[in-house]
């Protein structure tokens, strides 16, 4: 919720507004975020849809409270459930943008663009909205599971080595036993990858400013920020190593001839 002086402050940024409606609290009046976001939505205007935030939810999204909110309802112009985010306004997918221009045409849809982006504005000179690096920090407990992994991992494609060089190793259908390791090796560390990934989202939780970005598709994706907080894994070209640049090795940070 906003208080009213930060809800004038926000609206103050887009010119003759619709005042929202506020809610009362301790006899206070506080406004809702869609309330005001629906202070720049033209009237007449009905759609509903399903949120990129929600989009993976099957009866609930986790962002809010209430149950509904997986899905953006908005009736005459007044948005009732749901969150903004790329599915709604998103440059080549947003259903509110397209809905508004076919319905009332270019000028509106070119003048919600503008209110909308004034609206923004007066938002994060209200609130702000910034990313750290202590935003990618994960406690000593998911570091641990992350090294224990790792190191399983480890274990597994030493003895897919071991057995290519003991020639036991059996070629995968069309690939020679050379590639045939790659893809073993690659396999087993695209899961020791994804595995970290997940451990390190888990405590990445959705009031985090770079885990928005990522869900609402407003910049970068989730396997970005568990790299970062997790692990990067290897890193593959066109489903195999990086094969310009260094001599015996991909990356600087590994010995030369090594697997």
């Amino acid at each position: 919720l906003f208080t009213e002086e930060e809800t004038m402050h926000i609206l103050s940024y887009v010119p003759d507004p619709r005042m929202p409606e506020p809610v009362i609290v301790g006899g206070k009046k506080f406004y809702h975020g869609r309330s005001i976001f629906s202070s720049i939505l033209p009237e007449g205007l009905n759609v509903k849809f399903r949120s990129k935030l929600c989009s993976g939810a099957k009866d609930r999204c986790e962002y809010e409270d209430a149950p509904e909110d997986k899905d953006v309802l908005i009736i005459d112009g007044t948005m009732n459930t749901g969150t903004i985010d790329e599915a709604a306004i998103g440059p080549f997918s947003g259903i509110i943008i397209d809905k508004i221009f076919r319905k009332f045409g270019p000028a509106e849809g070119a003048n919600f663009i503008d209110r909308m982006t004034r609206l923004a504005v007066g938002f994060i000179s209200s609130r702000g909205f910034s990313t750290g690096i202590a935003d990618y920090d994960i406690p000593e407990n998911a570091v641990s599971q992350i090294s224990e992994i790792s190191a399983e991992v480890v274990q597994k494609i030493n003895k897919v080595i071991e057995s290519y060089n003991q020639g036991l190793l059996e070629s995968m259908p069309g690939r020679s036993l050379e590639e045939t390791l790659e893809m073993e090796i690659l396999g087993l560390t695209g899961q020791v990858r994804d595995e970290s990934g997940k451990i390190a989202s888990a405590y990445l939780g959705l009031n985090n400013p770079s885990v928005i970005m990522a869900r609402s598709g407003a910049r970068a994706k989730m396997l970005n920020i568990s790299e970062v907080a997790g692990m990067v894994g290897q890193q593959s070209v066109r489903g195999g190593r990086i094969n310009r640049g260094y001599s015996g090795r991909t990356l600087p940070h590994f010995q030369k001839g090594d697997v």
